[in-house]
This record gives structure tokens, C-alpha cells and sequence, in this order.
């Protein structure tokens, strides 16, 4: 009896077995639909980091052809600059050269203008007192004739040169501009010793004293400096350049005290601007105020 109500249970029970199934095939099938949108998600994902695969490889390789051309510009722009540096060298320090040349020239030019200048200034004082003179003379008196003193003999063996005192200053000046100290000293001295009262004897023992002082002979360059201010008045064009050479010199020898008393002097004695600028210069390079009150020296 129990073998035949067997069939039956089982044909009951079938229906809700096969419900069971259904779901679990539809479960399943959800579950592959959801892998298999997954897997999509990461073939999409490849192809992504495929495409960024390659853009950085591009990327990379123009950043080194970047780099390349960029070594090679640099290399080029180096070469450039050398050989210009190269072919400006020569003009550049031609250049210079006729510069400082024509420095030297504006200031030997300068220096004619300013012993120019005192001749003129003299030859009108000079004007005025012959001018006075005539006026004070009576119109019926004969000039007297005026008495010449005799010049005094050259020394045999230094016979006097040719040429004015401007043709011998002039010569002198060129050979000290163009560094042949030898012959400008020679020159210099002609002027001193046969021209002493001329204009010009005064400008040229300073220049002795730049002379001796380019080479280094401070003693002998004070001496021409001194001899300047003392030996030659005050219409000598020279006076000014000489005091602050003096201090130049002074402090060059390591005389700060006695060198910074001449600046001072300068102020006082030539009160321009431009003697003023430089002795303040000059004091202010040694070390010392620019007042009378003398500063601390620089360490």
C-alpha cells in the first residue's frame, strides 16, 4: 500500500520542486547578466588604460625629441654666442683704446684752454696797465726807450732748444700722453729752466709730478707738487690740480692725516663744486669725514 501512494507524493511535490529550480536558474541567470556587465565594465576599462598606455608613451616620446631639440638650440646659441664674443673682442677693445686715446686727447685739450684762458686774462691786465699808462704820459713827451735786461747765457752744455715755450710745451705734452716719459721729462724741463717766468713753466712741473708719481716715485712727484704751490703764483692754472694731487699722493704713501689736511686745505683754498666733490671724495676713501672733525677709520 505504502509502495503505490509513493508516486503520487512525489507527482504532488514536483510542481513545487520545479518552482525552486526556476528561481535558482533565474538567480543564476542574474548572476552571469551581472558578471558578464562586469566584464564589459573591465574590457572598457583596458581599452582605457590601453588608450593611456599610449598617449604616455607618446607624451614621453616628445617630451624627448623636445629635449633633443633643446640641447641641440643650446648647443647652437653657444656656438652663436662664442663666435660673437669672439669677432666683438677686437672692436670692443679697439674701441677702448681710442676712447682712453681720446680721453687723454680732450684732456690735453682742456688743459691748453685753461692756460689759453690765464694768458688771455694776464695780456688784458696787462692791456689795462699799458693803457693807464699812456693816458698818464704827457702828449709832448718822447718815449723813453725801455731798457731791455740782458739775458742770461744758456749754460754750455745744455744750449736752450728751439722753438717757443708753447712749441716745446706742446711736444712735451704729446710725448707724456703717448707714455715716452723720457722725453717729456727732457721737455718739461727745457720749459722750467728757459722759460721760467712763461705761463707755462708752471704746468709743466705738475705734469713732472704725474710723471714721477705714475712711477711710483712719491717723493720727487711731492716735490713737484710743493714746487707748484709755492715757487708759482696764484695765476698759474695749475694750483688746484696740484694741492689735490699733493693729497693723492700723500695718502698713496700711507700719510692719511697729512693727506686729509691738504683736502681740506683744497676745500678752503677752491671752494668750486668740483674741487669740493672730489676732496670730500678723497677724505671719504681715506677713511676720514668729510667735516674738520676726523671720522673712524674703516676696518
Amino acid at each position: 500500500m505504502q509502495l503505490k501512494s509513493l508516486p503520487l507524493i512525489l507527482l504532488a511535490t514536483l510542481p513545487s520542486l520545479s518552482l525552486a529550480a526556476n528561481k535558482e536558474h533565474e538567480a543564476i541567470m542574474r548572476e552571469i547578466q551581472a558578471l558578464a556587465t562586469e566584464v564589459q565594465k573591465l574590457q572598457k576599462l583596458d581599452e582605457r588604460v590601453l588608450e593611456l598606455r599610449l598617449l604616455i608613451q607618446q607624451t614621453l616620446e616628445m617630451a624627448t625629441k623636445a629635449n633633443t631639440s633643446v640641447s641641440v638650440l643650446e648647443r647652437d646659441m653657444k656656438d652663436r654666442l662664442r663666435e660673437q664674443e669672439k669677432s666683438l673682442v677686437g672692436p670692443v677693445a679697439t674701441l677702448g683704446t681710442k676712447l682712453e686715446t681720446m680721453t687723454d686727447e680732450f684732456r690735453y685739450v682742456k688743459e691748453n684752454m685753461n692756460e689759453v684762458n690765464s694768458r688771455i686774462t694776464k695780456l688784458q691786465t696787462q692791456i689795462k696797465e699799458v693803457d693807464e699808462a699812456v693816458k698818464t704820459l704827457p702828449t709832448l713827451m718822447a718815449p723813453k726807450p725801455v731798457e731791455q735786461p740782458p739775458a742770461a747765457p744758456a749754460p754750455a752744455d745744455s744750449p736752450k732748444p728751439q722753438g717757443s715755450a708753447l712749441d716745446l710745451f706742446e711736444n712735451a705734452r704729446r710725448d707724456h700722453l703717448a707714455g715716452r716719459n723720457e722725453l717729456a721729462i727732457q721737455g718739461y724741463n727745457d720749459i722750467i729752466k728757459h722759460y721760467k717766468t712763461s705761463d707755462y713753466a708752471c704746468s709743466a712741473t705738475y705734469h713732472l709730478g704725474e710723471i714721477q708719481l705714475r712711477k711710483q716715485d712719491l717723493e720727487r712727484a711731492l716735490g713737484h707738487f710743493d714746487d707748484v704751490l709755492e715757487k708759482f703764483g696764484d695765476d698759474c692754472a695749475k694750483r688746484a690740480d696740484a694741492m689735490y694731487m699733493k693729497a693723492k699722493t700723500l695718502g698713496t704713501g700711507g700719510q692719511s692725516t697729512a693727506a686729509a689736511k691738504v683736502y681740506r686745505e683744497l676745500k678752503t683754498s677752491f671752494p668750486q663744486r668740483e674741487w669740493i666733490d672730489k676732496a670730500n671724495a678723497g677724505l671719504k676713501e681715506l677713511g676720514f669725514a668729510t667735516s674738520s672733525t676726523p671720522a673712524r677709520k674703516k676696518r
